[in-house]
């Protein structure tokens, strides 16, 4: 009979030792994760900042996307957005404009910007000139982007009549 109850007494120590080690390091790996989760955020950039800096347009490019889109770990933020697309449209080409051009004309990953769509189509004009090569898709921009503008100066027309005549009445 004792060494049965000394078994149970080793018994239950072995178990009570073993839960706590096991919670200890459950404990352990929830501290860890919440460390790299806070600290992930300063780091998460870096080497696609450098690429950009280092004149990179396709790392100019995501970084754009990333701040307009946001990520877990990246707050949206429209004017480091615009930095970086502005940025890439300067040290990148034809192909580059156009790419930023599209985004802007359908609102994909840039607030859409009828007239930022046909800056960048512009200068996408200037560098199809010096490469002559491909289709130069800046004039279906322009053209798209300024049919949507005179739709949108069409809806705003009637608006502007009507409420000056509620104020003449």
């Amino acid at each position: 009979m004792k060494n049965n109850i000394l078994k149970i007494i080793i018994l239950l120590s072995f178990t009570l030792i073993f839960v706590s080690c096991s919670n200890y390091e459950a404990g352990l790996k929830n501290i860890a994760e919440n460390f790299y989760q806070e600290h992930k955020n300063e780091n998460t950039l870096l080497p696609l900042e450098k690429a950009a800096d280092s004149g990179d347009t396709s790392a100019m490019l995501k970084l754009g996307k990333i701040y307009y889109t946001g990520t877990r770990n990246v707050r949206h933020n429209s004017d480091k957005s615009d930095f970086w697309y502005n940025k890439a449209a300067k040290h990148g080409g034809y192909k580059t404009n156009i790419e930023i051009a599209n985004m802007y004309l359908k609102g994909i990953n840039a607030k859409k910007n009828y007239y930022k769509a046909i800056e960048y189509a512009d200068t996408a004009d200037f560098f199809y000139d010096q490469q002559k090569d491909g289709i130069n898709d800046s004039a279906r921009i322009k053209a798209e982007a300024e049919k949507l503008l005179n739709k949108k100066s069409a809806h705003q027309a009637p608006k502007a009549n009507s409420q000056r005549l509620r104020t003449i009445h």
